[in-house]
Protein backbone atom coordinates (compact mmCIF):
# COMPACT_ATOMS: atom_id res chain seq x y z
CA UNK A 1 0.00 0.00 0.00
CA UNK A 2 0.93 3.46 -0.67
CA UNK A 3 -1.51 5.77 -0.75
CA UNK A 4 -3.48 7.59 2.39
CA UNK A 5 -7.13 7.30 1.94
CA UNK A 6 -9.51 9.88 2.04
CA UNK A 7 -11.07 8.40 5.71
CA UNK A 8 -7.63 9.55 6.87
CA UNK A 9 -7.01 13.02 4.94
CA UNK A 10 -10.07 14.06 3.05
CA UNK A 11 -10.34 17.58 1.87
CA UNK A 12 -13.57 17.57 1.67
CA UNK A 13 -13.61 17.64 5.57
CA UNK A 14 -12.12 21.12 5.56
CA UNK A 15 -13.61 23.85 4.73
CA UNK A 16 -13.76 24.75 1.30
CA UNK A 17 -12.89 28.47 1.75
CA UNK A 18 -9.34 27.48 3.52
CA UNK A 19 -8.60 24.90 1.05
CA UNK A 20 -8.66 27.36 -1.34
CA UNK A 21 -6.61 30.01 0.80
CA UNK A 22 -4.07 27.01 1.34
CA UNK A 23 -3.52 26.32 -2.36
CA UNK A 24 -3.30 30.35 -4.00
CA UNK A 25 -0.75 30.81 -1.64
CA UNK A 26 0.84 27.64 -2.19
CA UNK A 27 0.60 28.79 -6.40
CA UNK A 28 1.95 31.90 -5.53
CA UNK A 29 5.07 31.06 -3.45
CA UNK A 30 8.43 31.74 -4.45
CA UNK A 31 9.43 27.80 -4.18
CA UNK A 32 10.78 25.96 -7.27
CA UNK A 33 12.13 27.40 -10.23
CA UNK A 34 11.74 25.38 -13.60
CA UNK A 35 15.23 24.02 -12.93
CA UNK A 36 14.63 22.56 -9.96
CA UNK A 37 11.40 21.27 -11.04
CA UNK A 38 13.03 19.86 -14.43
CA UNK A 39 15.51 18.52 -12.01
CA UNK A 40 13.26 16.90 -9.75
CA UNK A 41 11.35 15.41 -12.40
CA UNK A 42 14.62 14.01 -13.55
CA UNK A 43 15.54 12.24 -10.49
CA UNK A 44 11.76 10.83 -10.02
CA UNK A 45 12.29 8.81 -12.87
CA UNK A 46 13.78 5.63 -13.22
CA UNK A 47 15.75 5.80 -16.14
CA UNK A 48 17.58 8.46 -15.30
CA UNK A 49 21.44 8.12 -14.96
CA UNK A 50 24.20 9.96 -13.10
CA UNK A 51 25.16 11.70 -16.48
CA UNK A 52 21.70 13.26 -16.88
CA UNK A 53 21.63 14.43 -13.32
CA UNK A 54 25.11 16.23 -13.88
CA UNK A 55 24.26 17.70 -16.67
CA UNK A 56 20.83 19.19 -15.23
CA UNK A 57 22.79 20.44 -11.92
CA UNK A 58 25.21 22.02 -14.29
CA UNK A 59 22.74 24.38 -15.95
CA UNK A 60 22.03 25.67 -13.20
CA UNK A 61 25.25 27.98 -11.25
CA UNK A 62 23.37 28.01 -7.87
CA UNK A 63 22.69 24.42 -7.46
CA UNK A 64 26.09 23.26 -8.70
CA UNK A 65 27.82 25.76 -6.63
CA UNK A 66 25.88 24.24 -3.59
CA UNK A 67 26.07 20.41 -4.65
CA UNK A 68 30.13 20.99 -5.00
CA UNK A 69 29.94 22.96 -1.21
CA UNK A 70 27.51 20.36 -0.10
CA UNK A 71 29.98 17.41 -0.86
CA UNK A 72 33.11 18.83 0.14
CA UNK A 73 31.88 19.97 3.27
CA UNK A 74 32.44 18.28 6.98
CA UNK A 75 29.17 16.60 6.51
CA UNK A 76 30.33 14.26 4.96
CA UNK A 77 33.81 13.94 5.64
CA UNK A 78 35.97 13.31 2.52
CA UNK A 79 39.83 13.27 2.16
CA UNK A 80 40.35 14.99 -0.97
CA UNK A 81 38.66 17.94 -2.97
CA UNK A 82 35.67 16.87 -5.05
CA UNK A 83 35.75 19.07 -8.19
CA UNK A 84 33.53 17.64 -10.69
CA UNK A 85 29.92 17.74 -10.29
CA UNK A 86 29.31 14.04 -12.31
CA UNK A 87 31.70 12.65 -9.18
CA UNK A 88 29.83 15.06 -6.36
CA UNK A 89 26.22 13.51 -7.93
CA UNK A 90 27.70 9.71 -7.35
CA UNK A 91 28.85 10.69 -3.77
CA UNK A 92 25.82 12.17 -2.63
CA UNK A 93 23.71 10.29 -4.51
CA UNK A 94 20.36 11.03 -5.71
CA UNK A 95 18.12 11.58 -2.28
CA UNK A 96 20.60 13.89 -1.25
CA UNK A 97 20.47 15.79 -4.43
CA UNK A 98 16.61 16.17 -3.69
CA UNK A 99 16.78 16.90 -0.59
CA UNK A 100 19.15 19.95 -1.51
CA UNK A 101 16.33 21.19 -4.03
CA UNK A 102 13.67 20.97 -1.59
CA UNK A 103 15.74 22.83 1.03
CA UNK A 104 16.37 25.62 -2.12
CA UNK A 105 12.29 25.73 -2.62
CA UNK A 106 11.61 26.09 1.20
CA UNK A 107 14.68 28.85 2.01
CA UNK A 108 13.41 30.64 -0.73
CA UNK A 109 9.92 31.05 1.25
CA UNK A 110 11.21 31.58 4.62
CA UNK A 111 13.31 34.00 3.22
CA UNK A 112 10.14 35.98 2.63
CA UNK A 113 8.13 34.83 5.13
CA UNK A 114 10.46 36.55 7.16
CA UNK A 115 10.88 39.85 5.49
CA UNK A 116 7.10 40.45 5.26
CA UNK A 117 5.73 39.12 8.59
CA UNK A 118 6.35 37.61 12.17
CA UNK A 119 8.10 34.21 10.83
CA UNK A 120 10.87 33.26 12.89
CA UNK A 121 13.19 31.65 10.01
CA UNK A 122 15.81 30.76 12.62
CA UNK A 123 13.45 28.93 14.90
CA UNK A 124 12.23 27.02 11.96
CA UNK A 125 15.29 25.88 10.44
CA UNK A 126 16.57 25.02 14.29
CA UNK A 127 14.23 22.80 14.39
CA UNK A 128 13.74 21.34 11.24
CA UNK A 129 17.36 20.36 10.75
CA UNK A 130 17.91 19.09 14.07
CA UNK A 131 14.65 17.02 13.89
CA UNK A 132 16.69 15.76 10.71
CA UNK A 133 20.19 14.98 12.11
CA UNK A 134 17.94 13.44 15.25
CA UNK A 135 16.00 10.99 12.62
CA UNK A 136 19.01 9.68 11.25
CA UNK A 137 21.14 9.16 14.38
CA UNK A 138 17.83 7.45 15.81
CA UNK A 139 17.64 5.14 12.10
CA UNK A 140 21.01 4.30 12.27
CA UNK A 141 20.30 2.74 15.45
CA UNK A 142 17.22 1.01 14.02
CA UNK A 143 18.74 -1.97 12.45
CA UNK A 144 17.03 -2.31 8.36
CA UNK A 145 15.55 1.65 8.43
CA UNK A 146 16.18 4.46 5.89
CA UNK A 147 18.71 7.41 7.62
CA UNK A 148 18.80 9.14 3.93
CA UNK A 149 14.26 9.23 4.34
CA UNK A 150 14.82 10.06 7.87
CA UNK A 151 16.78 12.90 7.45
CA UNK A 152 14.55 14.00 4.52
CA UNK A 153 11.17 13.65 6.85
CA UNK A 154 13.04 15.52 9.58
CA UNK A 155 13.93 18.35 7.35
CA UNK A 156 10.48 18.40 5.92
CA UNK A 157 8.04 17.69 8.64
CA UNK A 158 7.07 21.05 9.70
CA UNK A 159 7.04 22.72 6.00
CA UNK A 160 3.14 23.40 6.89
CA UNK A 161 3.72 26.18 9.16
CA UNK A 162 5.24 28.13 6.48
CA UNK A 163 2.31 27.83 4.63
CA UNK A 164 -0.11 28.80 6.97
CA UNK A 165 1.70 32.07 7.43
CA UNK A 166 1.91 32.84 3.82
CA UNK A 167 -2.27 32.03 4.03
CA UNK A 168 -3.11 33.64 6.76
CA UNK A 169 -0.52 35.83 7.73
CA UNK A 170 -0.94 37.67 11.07
CA UNK A 171 -3.90 35.62 12.03
CA UNK A 172 -1.77 32.61 12.33
CA UNK A 173 1.35 34.17 13.71
CA UNK A 174 -1.29 34.74 16.65
CA UNK A 175 -1.88 30.97 16.47
CA UNK A 176 1.19 30.00 16.56
CA UNK A 177 2.50 32.81 19.30
CA UNK A 178 -0.44 31.31 21.42
CA UNK A 179 0.62 28.25 21.77
CA UNK A 180 4.08 28.73 22.44
CA UNK A 181 2.56 31.27 25.44
CA UNK A 182 -0.03 28.99 26.35
CA UNK A 183 1.08 26.34 26.37
CA UNK A 184 -1.70 24.52 24.47
CA UNK A 185 -1.59 21.82 21.58
CA UNK A 186 -0.64 23.40 18.31
CA UNK A 187 -2.60 21.52 15.74
CA UNK A 188 -5.59 22.10 18.38
CA UNK A 189 -5.62 26.09 18.23
CA UNK A 190 -5.09 25.79 14.08
CA UNK A 191 -8.09 23.57 13.72
CA UNK A 192 -9.94 25.62 16.25
CA UNK A 193 -8.86 29.30 15.07
CA UNK A 194 -8.02 28.72 11.39
CA UNK A 195 -9.77 25.42 10.00
CA UNK A 196 -6.74 23.45 9.05
CA UNK A 197 -3.78 22.10 10.75
CA UNK A 198 -0.15 22.36 9.46
CA UNK A 199 0.19 18.60 9.12
CA UNK A 200 -2.63 19.12 6.77
CA UNK A 201 -1.27 22.18 5.09
CA UNK A 202 2.29 20.71 4.57
CA UNK A 203 0.52 17.50 3.07
CA UNK A 204 -0.93 19.82 0.16
CA UNK A 205 2.00 21.63 -0.50
CA UNK A 206 3.87 18.01 -0.59
CA UNK A 207 1.31 16.55 -3.11
CA UNK A 208 2.38 19.68 -5.25
CA UNK A 209 6.11 19.58 -5.26
CA UNK A 210 5.98 15.51 -5.86
CA UNK A 211 7.36 14.36 -2.25
CA UNK A 212 7.58 10.88 -1.64
CA UNK A 213 4.25 9.03 -0.29
CA UNK A 214 6.40 7.87 2.84
CA UNK A 215 6.97 11.37 3.54
CA UNK A 216 3.85 12.65 2.88
CA UNK A 217 2.86 10.06 5.49
CA UNK A 218 5.30 11.67 8.13
CA UNK A 219 4.33 15.29 7.37
CA UNK A 220 0.35 14.07 7.59
CA UNK A 221 0.97 12.21 11.22
CA UNK A 222 3.80 13.44 13.02
CA UNK A 223 1.80 14.86 15.85
CA UNK A 224 -0.19 11.56 15.77
CA UNK A 225 1.22 8.14 15.52
CA UNK A 226 -0.22 5.37 17.61
CA UNK A 227 1.98 3.00 18.68
CA UNK A 228 2.54 -0.40 17.00
CA UNK A 229 0.32 -2.45 19.11
CA UNK A 230 -2.55 0.04 18.29
CA UNK A 231 -4.94 -1.51 15.45
CA UNK A 232 -6.15 1.11 13.95
CA UNK A 233 -6.46 2.08 10.29
CA UNK A 234 -3.21 4.11 10.27
CA UNK A 235 -1.43 1.33 11.65
CA UNK A 236 -2.90 -1.24 9.25
CA UNK A 237 -2.55 1.31 6.03
CA UNK A 238 0.80 1.78 6.10
CA UNK A 239 3.33 -0.87 5.39
CA UNK A 240 5.97 -1.66 8.45
CA UNK A 241 8.52 0.59 7.22
CA UNK A 242 6.89 3.36 6.28
CA UNK A 243 5.39 3.21 9.72
CA UNK A 244 8.78 2.69 11.33
CA UNK A 245 10.08 6.08 9.05
CA UNK A 246 6.63 7.87 10.68
CA UNK A 247 7.65 6.48 14.09
CA UNK A 248 11.47 7.99 13.81
CA UNK A 249 9.70 11.14 12.50
CA UNK A 250 7.71 11.55 15.28
CA UNK A 251 10.45 11.14 18.32
CA UNK A 252 12.85 12.95 16.64
CA UNK A 253 10.87 15.96 16.34
CA UNK A 254 9.83 15.53 20.10
CA UNK A 255 13.75 14.86 21.14
CA UNK A 256 14.37 17.86 19.00
CA UNK A 257 11.73 20.12 21.10
CA UNK A 258 12.98 18.24 24.38
CA UNK A 259 16.63 19.57 24.13
CA UNK A 260 15.61 22.93 23.04
CA UNK A 261 14.98 23.29 19.20
CA UNK A 262 11.21 23.64 19.26
CA UNK A 263 8.20 25.71 19.88
CA UNK A 264 7.75 24.06 23.63
CA UNK A 265 8.98 21.54 26.00
CA UNK A 266 7.33 18.19 25.59
CA UNK A 267 6.08 16.48 28.72
CA UNK A 268 7.65 13.15 30.06
CA UNK A 269 4.69 11.23 28.77
CA UNK A 270 5.25 12.37 25.00
CA UNK A 271 8.90 11.23 25.28
CA UNK A 272 8.38 7.95 26.30
CA UNK A 273 4.95 7.44 24.06
CA UNK A 274 6.27 4.09 22.38
CA UNK A 275 9.11 1.73 22.94
CA UNK A 276 11.08 3.41 20.40
CA UNK A 277 12.32 5.95 23.26
CA UNK A 278 14.90 8.64 23.99
CA UNK A 279 16.62 6.41 26.28
CA UNK A 280 17.19 3.43 24.03
CA UNK A 281 17.75 5.48 20.64
CA UNK A 282 19.73 8.43 21.30
CA UNK A 283 20.87 8.48 24.74
CA UNK A 284 23.31 10.60 24.66
CA UNK A 285 20.77 13.33 24.58
CA UNK A 286 19.02 12.44 27.74
CA UNK A 287 19.62 15.28 30.57
CA UNK A 288 22.58 16.38 31.27
CA UNK A 289 24.69 15.41 28.48
CA UNK A 290 25.31 18.97 27.43
CA UNK A 291 28.17 17.94 25.41
CA UNK A 292 26.25 15.99 22.85
CA UNK A 293 23.88 18.89 21.97
CA UNK A 294 26.43 21.52 21.59
CA UNK A 295 27.96 18.94 19.43
CA UNK A 296 24.22 18.96 17.90
CA UNK A 297 24.63 22.63 17.53
CA UNK A 298 27.30 22.18 15.45
CA UNK A 299 26.14 20.20 13.31
CA UNK A 300 23.16 22.48 12.89
CA UNK A 301 25.35 25.24 11.49
CA UNK A 302 27.60 23.14 9.36
CA UNK A 303 24.17 21.64 7.63
CA UNK A 304 22.74 25.36 7.56
CA UNK A 305 25.69 26.68 5.59
CA UNK A 306 25.29 23.85 3.23
CA UNK A 307 21.58 23.49 2.89
CA UNK A 308 20.16 26.83 3.50
CA UNK A 309 22.40 29.80 3.22
CA UNK A 310 22.54 32.20 0.37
Amino acid sequence: MTGVPSDLFNENAIDPRVIRTVKRSIANMPGMSGTFNATLSLLSNPSTNVKIIAQAVERDQVLAARVLRLVNSPFFGLERQVTGIRQAVILLGFNTIRQLIWSFGINKTVIELSSKYQFDMDQFWNHSISTAVLGRRISNSIPGSDSESAFAAGLLHDIGKMVLYMAFKDTYHNVHREAQTSFTDLCTLEKEKIGITHPQAGYILGLKWNFPQQILNCILFHHNVPPASDTTSLVKLLEPDQYNLLEITSLSNVVSSYIGFGLGTPTDSEIYWSKVTISVHCPEYAPPRNESIAFLKQEIEEIQKTFIQQ
